[in-house]
């Protein structure tokens, strides 16, 4: 049995930035199939959750929170250093 990675992006709603940065983690992940569970996060719907992970309130970024299996990526990841670092994920996981 192929153990999942677990990729969480946080959101917000009202930022311009979130969308097309969301469509290109889309993208990354689904290369991935079932080997991936996704996860997008609202920061309004689930403010706990993202107060959790440091998050508050609006995202003052120009790119979106990334973790994968918990650890947090800094910076804009692009679909290619994205797919990376899941595929490094899932490497880790079957060792």
């Amino acid at each position: 049995m192929t153990r999942k990675v677990h990729v969480q992006v946080f959101f917000s709603p009202s930022c311009p930035f979130s969308y097309p940065e969301i469509e290109e983690i889309r993208k990354a992940v689904a290369e991935f199939g079932d080997q991936v569970q996704y996860e997008e996060i609202n920061m309004y719907e689930r403010p706990k959750e993202a107060e959790k992970m440091g998050f508050y309130g609006l995202l003052s970024r120009i790119f979106i929170p990334v973790f994968i299996n918990g650890q947090k990526y800094k910076g804009s990841l692009n679909k290619e250093q994205l797919s990376n670092a899941i595929r490094k994920a899932l490497e880790a996981k079957e060792r």
